[in-house]
């Protein structure tokens, strides 16, 4: 009569996740006898994925961050690449959240994108974002209107920079400084 229990209970038996997803590592071996509530396994989703990405805070006023009061705004596109095996491999995901807070010792807001299909077992992408790997990100920023890209070494002390008038005559003209980065 137990044997028969058994047998119906483990007829009835399904573990099934609620998503589809990939077993990360196995808990339990065949034979060993478990009891309600022990972890089998440990998995993730593959319909989408996560990547954490940490933005300076000097850097924040450039990007238009998701925000709690405006979820209908378009969220910034990004780019994040990494290098797998001897090529660069690209995938395109969206800036979905910021967690809110300034992290004290980094001073940087930790955000969040997300990438759909990330092994591409629903669309035809050349090499699967596994979870797990090391990638840049490239951040689509703000649109400002009437900048130019100069040079450093073009900007004099006092930010003033050397300009052609309309009767082609030389002139030291005061400029404004949005950001400097790198050579520029």
């Amino acid at each position: 009569a137990d044997l028969e229990q058994a047998q119906n209970q483990l007829d009835r038996t399904l573990i099934r996740a609620p998503y589809d997803g990939i077993v990360r590592s196995k808990l339990v071996d065949i034979g060993q006898y478990v009891n309600t509530g022990t972890a089998l396994f440990k998995s993730f989703a593959v319909d989408t994925a996560e990547v954490r990405l940490a933005l300076p805070e000097n850097k924040l006023t450039y990007i238009n961050l998701p925000t709690i009061h405006n979820p209908s705004q378009q969220s910034p596109t990004v780019l994040l690449s990494a290098n797998t095996g001897n090529e660069v491999s690209q995938w395109s995901a969206s800036l979905v959240r910021t967690e809110g807070v300034i992290d004290e010792r980094s001073r940087a807001l930790f955000t969040v994108a997300e990438i759909a299909d990330p092994y591409g077992l629903h669309t035809d992408t050349a090499q699967p974002l596994r979870i797990g790997t090391f990638v840049d990100a490239s951040i689509e920023g703000k649109h400002f209107k009437d900048l130019v890209m100069l040079p450093r070494h073009i900007l004099r002390a006092g930010n003033k920079v050397w300009v052609i008038d309309q009767q082609l005559r030389l002139q030291n003209r005061q400029v404004s400084t949005l950001r400097t980065d790198g050579p520029y």
